[in-house]
């Protein structure tokens, strides 16, 4: 006779949930991390969540420090980080862990706790 094996389902299955969620902005790191991740901690998951966390920092100091630069200046590097925050996404969903240009292997080592 088999047992049947328990499910949590307040946690998402599939760890892309959280990978895909954490790409948008601070909340959507946190709601990824606290809710999801904590629950079902996957490797994959981690990747992401650390990826996005740097992202996270880095539009913070883009927009602290975006009233020093010309306004041509701040709307290339928002470009830039949508463009990371697109290619994470896009990582997310096709359930690779291929890092982000730039910043993906920093993350990864800076953000090990995680």
């Amino acid at each position: 006779m088999m047992q049947e094996k328990e499910v949590d389902t307040t946690v998402p299955e599939s760890p892309r949930t959280a990978s895909v969620i954490c790409y948008f902005t601070i909340v959507g790191w946190i709601i990824a991390y606290y809710c999801i991740y904590k629950g079902n901690k996957r490797e994959s998951t981690a990747f992401h969540l650390r990826q996005s966390l740097l992202l996270q920092i880095v539009f913070v100091v883009i927009y602290a420090l975006g009233h020093l630069t010309p306004p041509g200046a701040k709307i290339f590097f928002v470009g830039i980080w949508l463009f990371m925050c697109l290619w994470g996404i896009v990582s997310a969903l096709a359930q690779s862990q291929k890092p982000i240009p730039f910043l993906g292997e920093f993350a990864q080592t800076a953000f090990k706790i995680i």
